[in-house]
């Protein structure tokens, strides 16, 4: 628990990291994809058509219950101005 499949976003071979990005308000999680390794990434675990990643210190850094968000997410692809395009997961949506 604590891992994120990313096979479904579509990600280009030359990513090699994800930038998470928590709104507790909201209960949304977003995150995107970068090349380079900067503050807070965390690195893809690539296979031939599919990636993930493990977030579970981003999970307790934010005080998340996993058992209560465990399951498949929706993902909607949006833009935030002070972030670029995101993915977003509505926890309260399954």
């Amino acid at each position: 628990m604590g891992t994120l499949g990313t096979f479904a976003c579509g990600i280009k071979a030359a990513v090699n990291y994800a930038v998470f990005f928590y709104d507790p308000q909201k209960k949304v999680i977003a995150f995107r994809f970068v090349k380079q390794h900067e503050k807070g990434v965390f690195k893809l675990t690539k296979e031939r058509s599919a990636a993930t990643v493990s977030v579970l210190s981003f999970i307790k850094a934010n005080k998340l219950n996993r058992k209560n968000f465990l399951g498949w997410y929706d993902r909607e692809k949006v833009s935030i101005p002070e972030i670029g395009e995101v993915y977003v997961l509505q926890l309260d949506k399954k």
